[in-house]
């Protein structure tokens, strides 16, 4: 979800009197007009806590503590649902910022648009594939600390 409010927040700023981003970061994302929609959110709790476990967004030890669970499943299954009501709508400017697009190597929602992503931006396009499912984030916080400050970096040293 954060990626394509990311993606759409990075169009809002260009189309504003705010100054656009640098970079962009995108990650478990496919490109927006191609999004792999699944729709669990109308599930009952069972169901739904079984899709959300087998995309591995929850810990096995938590499904242990019924309270927490049942205290976040409302929210989850809100995230869940703006994503699959989430409608893409055509972009006739390219994004002109550094892009960078990193996916899980095990992600069941995503697959390799390298060439799609490249279609879309103006600039070159980094791409990561790292060990995991779509929650591939939680196990890899130093290397995206690294990709991030590579891009970065980049984008100052072009500026001079």
């Amino acid at each position: 979800m954060g990626a394509y409010i990311a993606y759409e927040l990075y169009y809002k700023l260009k189309n504003s009197q705010t100054e656009a981003p640098e970079h962009l970061f995108l990650s478990g994302i496919n490109p927006p007009m191609l999004r792999k929609s699944i729709k669990i959110s109308h599930l009952d709790n069972d169901t739904f806590l079984e899709q959300v476990v087998e995309l591995g967004g929850i810990p096995s030890d938590l499904l242990k503590h019924k309270d927490v669970l049942n205290f976040f499943l409302p929210i989850l299954r809100n995230d869940f649902r703006i994503v699959e009501e989430y409608k893409y709508e055509y972009k006739s400017k390219k994004i002109d910022c550094g892009l960078t697009i990193i996916l899980g190597s095990d992600d069941k929602l995503t697959q390799n648009y390298n060439n799609i992503w490249r279609e879309m931006a103006e600039k070159e396009v980094e791409f990561y594939e790292l060990k995991g499912n779509h929650f591939f984030l939680h196990n890899h916080t130093e290397l995206l600390k690294d990709i991030i400050y590579k891009n970065l970096m980049f984008e100052d040293e072009n500026k001079k």
